[in-house]
C-alpha cells in the first residue's frame, strides 16, 4: 500500500520516516506553528548528521541530510557510508535491532546487505564502542550507545 505524506509526496522509506517522506516533513509536522498550505520557501532548522551543527533547510531541498557538500563528501566515503547508515538506523530504533533487521532496513538505502555482511559491519562498530549489545541470546540485538550524536562521534 502506498502512503502519502501530508505534503503530497509518496512515502518511499516508511521504515525510516514513518508517515512522512523526509526528516524535513517530520520536523515540519512537529512544529505546531506551521501549516502544510503554502510550504514553498519555508525553512526548518535541522541537525546535521555529519558534523552536528544546525542548518536551515528549505522545503524544496527536504531530502538534504548534511549541512554542506564538504560534510557530505566526508561521510559518503566508501569506508564510512555503510557504517554511518547503520548508526543512523540504530539511532531511529532505540530498543535495538538484530543484524537481520538492520540488513533489511539497509535495503531501503540500496546497500543489498544480508544478515552476515551487516553483522560484520555491526561488529566493527561494537568493537569501537559505538554500538552495544542489548541481548546476548541468539540472534543478538544491538543499539547505538549515543543516539543523539552525529557521524563525527560515531565514526571517530
Amino acid at each position: 500500500m502506498v502512503s502519502i505524506c501530508p505534503c503530497g509526496n509518496t512515502v518511499k522509506r516508511p521504515q525510516h520516516y514513518g508517515s512522512f517522506c523526509s526528516d524535513f516533513c517530520s520536523s515540519f509536522a512537529a512544529d505546531e506553528n506551521t501549516s502544510w498550505w503554502n510550504t514553498a520557501g519555508k525553512k526548518q532548522t535541522m541537525f546535521c548528521l555529519g558534523c552536528g551543527s544546525n542548518f536551515d533547510l528549505v522545503f524544496g531541498n527536504r531530502s538534504q541530510v548534511f549541512c554542506s557538500s564538504e560534510c557530505n563528501r566526508n561521510i559518503q566515503q566508501k569506508s564510512n557510508w555503510i557504517l554511518f547508515n547503520i548508526c543512523r538506523i540504530l539511532a531511529r530504533h532505540p530498543d535495538g535491532l538484530t543484524s537481520g533487521e538492520i540488513a533489511r532496513l539497509l535495503d531501503e538505502f540500496a546497500f543489498n546487505q544480508n544478515q552476515r555482511s551487516a553483522g560484520h559491519h555491526i561488529r566493527k562498530l561494537w568493537r569501537s564502542g559505538v554500538v552495544e549489545k542489548v541481548s546476548t541470546k541468539s540472534p543478538a540485538k544491538y543499539r547505538i550507545s549515543n543516539p543523539d550524536a552525529h557521524a563525527g562521534v560515531w565514526l571517530a
